[in-house]
């Protein structure tokens, strides 16, 4: 059992069934920022200390390479409709506005905010490609 902080709430992921933990991310998906996405969450498990998180989104927007769209980091972090997480990007929000983030920096506050939520330690996490159609995030946990 890992305890993972996504989209602005700790949840238990049961590495024997994944599937309620990926419904309940799924629900508040299709719900998110009252936008109603059109969108999958899925994990991966490679084995029992890497967990593999990907997310794919309709949307219309180009790739953007080594920085990914800010509303993308909001599937992590759920950072609306509210919520702002104890460390994140101190960026003005200007309407119609977006911002890149990059993806070394966010893996590195995402991993300080896991740790403030109480989530299950880990060593790396790395965002694998992440753009305006959705990302992949791997999670290299302790034993």
């Amino acid at each position: 059992m890992k305890r993972i902080w996504i989209m602005g709430k700790v949840r238990n992921l049961d590495l024997k069934d994944t599937k309620p933990f990926e419904d309940s991310v799924n629900d508040d998906l299709a719900n998110f920022n009252g936008k109603n996405l059109k969108g999958v969450f899925k994990v991966e498990l490679s084995c029992a200390q890497k967990v593999q998180f990907k997310w794919t989104v309709s949307t219309s927007k180009p790739d953007t390479p080594l920085e990914m769209p800010e509303f993308v980091s909001w599937l992590i972090t759920g950072e609306c409709d509210g919520f702002q997480p104890a460390y994140g990007y101190m960026l003005p929000r200007f309407p119609g506005f977006e911002y890149s983030i990059n993806t070394d920096d966010f893996a590195a506050i995402y991993k300080r905010n896991s740790n403030y939520y109480k989530a299950s330690k880990f060593k790396k996490a790395n965002i694998m490609y992440s753009n305006f159609t959705g990302l992949m995030m791997s999670i290299d946990y302790y034993y």
